[in-house]
């Protein structure tokens, strides 16, 4: 019987974090130019009515193409269409062509990805085996696989249980989160997404800030700051630093220290919304945890999907909880966050609690029952029991 196409985990991993990265360079680049002429951006509005720039179209080309260089058989969902792609790469962005220094950046990128996605790999706790979830009938077939790192092919079948067959592979891509904010030269709320999905699992994702992080060094020389990690690597991690601190707090349920929950005082978890989404329903979940003592009653105004998720991870401000039961994101907005909170601890589901579905049998990407995310499963579980119990909706009684 012949063998069918296969794939490393791990190789797709290194090519979603350094794309990403590299993605950041044309969204930079097109908004420096921007400055005093907005047209750069070539800003103007889908079928969908919603926003599109030119870097949307070349950052998801960037993102697309790499993966396609580890596999072309996995199923790739990007946000952007075709015809966005070559439309930004058709118009004459001069300004965009490589030069010696950002392919030697490039490269950099490339191998930084490649070392901390490894060593991060290698890693993992014996407790959290990805080998569990990827079960063991991939491991043991032949492999047409090109791995990034030789030594990869030099391990026997049995130890190399990154290697799952091709088709079971999804990638979801959101090339540029916070377009609109983007276009009016907001660019705190710009974020890149990635997720790899194996079955319907979020395994691996990765939210990359192109205009950087407040308070936290760029990656190498690119400007950007990013997050990855997943149960892929059990953890999340600041790419070119450590562990973020909520990864590490969950991950001593893994050590010798024992079991015991650990709580970061419940009283100063916050939510986090956008300030035009604040109220109805969100505001009802608020102020019923808030009475509760679950939750601060003053919710953090954070806007795009991605910068949401940032604030769950970090939880500089004791960010916990993203309650929007309703439509209004995709399945490309929230499948890096749901990749990353499984691996903190945390929980992502639609307003039921039942989990997002990924599956190649799902037609649309819209999420019409919105979305509950927080890196506490203890406290998504009780916001998804008050909001059936207390049938909280957007009316005013």
């Amino acid at each position: 019987m012949e063998s069918q196409p296969m794939v490393d985990l791990r190789d797709l991993a290194v090519a979603a974090l350094s794309s990403s990265i590299t993605a950041s360079r044309p969204i930079r680049r097109l908004a420096q130019q921007a400055v005093g002429d907005i047209s750069h951006k070539n800003a103007r509005l889908k079928l969908d009515g919603s926003v599109v720039t030119d870097a949307d179209g070349a950052a998801q080309q960037i993102i697309v193409g790499a993966l396609k260089e580890v596999s072309s058989d996995i199923r790739i969902v990007g946000e952007e269409s075709s015809y966005e792609m070559d439309s930004s790469h058709s118009r004459k962005l001069n300004f965009l062509h490589d030069d010696d220094a950002e392919i030697n950046l490039e490269e950099k990128v490339f191998q930084l990805a490649k070392g901390e996605v490894l060593q991060r790999f290698s890693e993992r706790p014996a407790g959290a085996d990805i080998g569990a979830i990827i079960g063991d009938s991939d491991t043991l077939e032949g492999s047409e696989s090109n791995p990034i790192d030789e030594d990869i092919d030099s391990e026997p079948a049995s130890q190399n249980i990154s290697n799952v067959k091709a088709s079971r592979i999804s990638v979801f891509v959101d090339p540029l989160d916070g377009t609109s904010c983007y276009a009016k030269g907001q660019y705190e709320a710009v974020t890149i997404l990635v997720a790899v999905i194996l079955d319907n699992i979020p395994i691996f994702g990765v939210i990359c800030k192109p205009f950087g992080q407040e308070g936290e060094k760029s990656i190498l020389e690119s400007g950007c700051f990013a997050v990855y990690g997943g149960i892929l690597m059990n953890g999340a991690f600041i790419a070119g630093g450590g562990e973020c601190d909520r990864s590490k707090v969950h991950g001593l349920r893994f050590s010798d220290m024992g079991t015991e929950a650990i709580s970061e005082g419940k009283t100063r978890c916050r939510a986090i919304i956008s300030k035009s989404r604040a109220g109805g329903v969100v505001r009802k979940c608020i102020n019923a945890l808030a009475d509760r003592g679950l939750l601060h009653p003053d919710p953090v105004l954070v806007s795009g999907a991605g910068a949401k998720t940032l604030c769950l991870i970090c939880g500089n401000m004791k960010e916990t909880l993203w309650f929007f039961p309703k439509p209004g994101t995709s399945l490309w907005d929230v499948a890096a966050a749901d990749a990353l909170l499984r691996a903190i601890g945390g929980r992502l589901s639609d307003k039921n609690g039942y989990d997002m579905d990924y599956s190649r049998s799902r037609h649309e990407a819209e999420n019409n029952d919105g979305i509950v995310a927080c890196s506490n499963s203890a406290l998504h579980a009780e916001c998804i029991r008050l909001f059936h119990l207390e049938k909280w909706t957007d009316d005013e009684s």
